[in-house]
């Protein structure tokens, strides 16, 4: 049984989103760069089938003229490719094209990022294996027309990083240049950053606070905060001060109304019903 609308709510939410578009237009004013939301509850309180709900009340609003671009990521399911950053943008480039318009500057400046981020790998794997793997592709490829003289040339590892930072540089500016000509808003519901390795989880954060600081942007993290804790003290160490360290990606912690006994007679009744049928 798939709950996604809140004409099919049971748990009595729909006030809650309404408060919550209202605090994150508000909110919004008063930071710089994107605005980072922590939607905090516990495991299996709820949290997925918000989003969903909320989700499809945002997209169907018909009375509203300036409706947020909705971008759903499932953090979970990225972790398995170990790459956030690209998981984002495929997210983006994915609703940029089901909306009808073309997203060839934003993935042209990921794949500029992605051929330095490949390109540092192979000389740190040539300097302990004596292989290059770019030129062994290369080789395979049977050194495709459009590689130059120039590219071939494996540069020395600063000059990599050089560029490397450049090609950041630019896909942020693609970002940014995406979100300014959006809609009001482009809000980034982010599901399952509790589930996801220590590492991955942590390099999640990372990304948004470095690559996606840009106005306009909204990331709404639901997650579990005793997990995310556990996350970040593996990757640091039992002595970390995790509300501090917390501090530096989400602005605001919002938790999700818990379940009533109401709630839950009604979610006992419809599963009942559901299953017997």
């Amino acid at each position: 049984m798939n709950i996604s609308t809140f004409d099919d709510d049971l748990l009595g939410l729909k006030d809650f989103s309404q408060r919550l578009d209202k605090f994150i237009s508000t909110e919004q004013e008063f930071v710089e760069g994107s605005l980072v939301i922590s939607l905090t509850s516990k495991f299996g309180s709820g949290k997925t089938t918000f989003l969903q709900m909320w989700k499809d009340s945002l997209e169907s609003d018909e009375g509203d003229n300036e409706k947020p671009l909705v971008i759903s990521l499932n953090a979970w399911e990225s972790d398995y490719y170990g790459d956030p950053l690209f998981a984002i943008i495929s997210g983006m480039v994915e609703c940029i094209e089901k909306k009808g318009n073309s997203a060839d500057t934003l993935v042209d400046a990921a794949k500029d990022v992605g051929a330095f981020a490949t390109a540092i790998g192979s000389q740190v794997v040539a300097k302990f294996t004596g292989i290059d793997p770019v030129a062994a592709g290369e080789t395979a490829k049977k050194k495709k027309a459009a590689r130059k003289a120039s590219t071939q040339v494996a540069p020395d590892i600063f000059s990599i990083y050089q560029g490397r930072r450049d090609a950041m540089k630019s896909l942020k500016d693609a970002i940014q240049e995406f979100v300014s000509v959006s809609t009001s808003q482009v809000l980034f519901l982010v599901d399952e950053l509790d589930r996801c390795r220590p590492d991955y989880a942590i390099s999640y954060l990372e990304t948004i606070k470095h690559i996606f600081d840009v106005k306009g942007a909204v990331f709404l993290l639901a997650a579990d905060r005793e997990h995310l804790e556990k996350s970040a003290k593996t990757a640091f160490g039992l002595e970390l001060d995790f509300d501090e360290y917390y501090r530096r990606f989400v602005h605001r912690e919002v938790p999700l109304p818990p379940i009533v006994d109401s709630g839950y007679e009604k979610l006992v009744l419809r599963y009942v019903q559901y299953y017997l049928e």
